[in-house]
């Protein structure tokens, strides 16, 4: 049924009714101190639609930038694994475009922008963030504490010329104007630069029901084709593209500023993939949103029988950790571990569940751990090898063992 006050941010055709929705759900991020007050001002809807004419998955809720980022919770360098992927990405770069300027949007700590470097790139970043932009500069990062504009652009060029490389590594989807993003790269772009955006990818979305990553920051979900529609609307081309392991799921999207460019293979490839398996038709995410109720249900109803008689903690603060706990109301987690300072000591928000350091876990070692970020089981395994209890994974498919 259409729903005419609610359009596509993308195209503007008026949506159908939610595919899937949560109601009164805290910002991912808000890992708050116990002594903060707690506030229901922050806790908002989460309604996800999918639009029928581009294929755009996305959220109706829209939060201000500056509510979301100016005080941040993730920092790339706490994870070991978004180590190793910025790493292989600086490769990647040199190896396909042996770029002499990057300029990265939404660098976080500059992760990124420090293995470039050692490879001899002039890099530059910006974020929005205030405390992670902290980090880029101790690390001697030419790093701006804003939105990447066209009035940005023009700092950019005075600095450090004409761009080989503008990039962002999900954040392209957190931005309700991607088009004012798209603008300010043309304008600091050289004569055969290109503009890479790694996004979390619709397809991984789908296949491992990773409803638990539908949080306020990620206003849409991008398949190739939706956010082909969006290039090709701008006057861009889609030119490659490299499926990734990243967040669960990610695409690395090649686009030139040339609407006359052909595409890689690759390309072609991925559309065919997309229309075998129905990724961008309405009805596919119509079921993903009932498939995604019935997992909460299910995981509710297993980790709550299983506190009955059990301790039970989780591992991992992450955004997935918020919406875990808050779907499913889990008040009968004891603790959450994670080793980020940016994260422990803190609580995670509405259910207000302690957030402690791993060596809290070894004094008193609970009988189950969820695992809520999932996406990093195997590296968290590995890390409490010691653990003798049990593990759960609530995705792909809940497993305890």
């Amino acid at each position: 049924m259409a729903n005419n006050s609610v359009v596509c941010r993308q195209c503007g055709q008026a949506q159908n009714d939610p595919v899937f929705r949560l109601e009164a759900m805290p910002l991912a991020g808000a890992f708050q101190k116990p002594s903060d007050p707690v506030s229901s001002d922050n806790y908002f809807p989460i309604s996800l639609h999918a639009c029928g004419r581009c294929g755009l998955v996305q959220l109706e809720e829209s939060i201000s930038p500056d509510v979301l980022f100016r005080n941040y919770s993730f920092s790339t360098n706490t994870i070991s694994s978004l180590v190793t992927h910025f790493s292989e990405y600086a490769d990647w770069l040199i190896t396909n475009r042996n770029p002499s300027t990057v300029f990265e949007f939404g660098c976080n700590d500059g992760t990124l922008l420090k293995f470039l470097r050692t490879k001899g790139v002039k890099v530059m970043g910006a974020d929005a963030a205030n405390n992670i932009v902290d980090f880029a500069r101790a690390e001697g990062l030419d790093v701006i504490n804003e939105y990447f504009t066209v009035d940005l652009a023009d700092e950019i060029l005075k600095k450090i010329g004409p761009i080989d490389v503008v990039t962002g590594s999900n954040c392209f989807a957190h931005n309700p104007d991607p088009i004012a993003i798209l603008d300010a790269a043309r304008s600091v772009l050289s004569d055969d630069g290109v503009f890479i955006v790694e996004v979390m990818y619709a397809g991984d979305l789908l296949k491992k029901l990773q409803w638990d990553t539908l949080y306020h920051e990620h206003l849409t979900v991008f398949s190739l084709q939706s956010i082909s529609w969006l290039f090709r609307s701008q006057g861009w081309s889609v030119v490659d593209v490299v499926h990734l392991p990243m967040h669960a799921g990610s695409i690395r999207v090649v686009a030139s500023p040339k609407l006359d460019q052909k595409p890689s293979a690759a390309v072609d490839a991925l559309l065919a993939a997309e229309k075998s398996m129905r990724l961008n038709a309405h009805q596919t995410w119509v079921d993903f949103g009932a498939r995604a109720r019935r997992q909460i249900s299910l995981v509710a109803d297993v980790t709550n029988a299983l506190a009955q008689k059990n301790r039970l903690w989780a591992y991992g603060a992450s955004g997935r950790a918020t919406m875990w706990m808050n779907a499913c109301n889990m008040d009968y987690i004891e603790r959450v571990v994670d080793s980020s300072p940016l994260r422990a000591e803190r609580v995670v928000p509405k259910v207000n569940i302690p957030i402690v350091f791993p060596d809290e876990m070894r004094k008193t070692p609970p009988d189950y751990m969820l695992i809520t970020a999932w996406n990093y089981a195997a590296g968290i395994c590995a890390k409490e090898y010691w653990y003798q209890g049990r593990w759960i994974t609530p995705l792909p498919e809940l497993k305890i063992w």
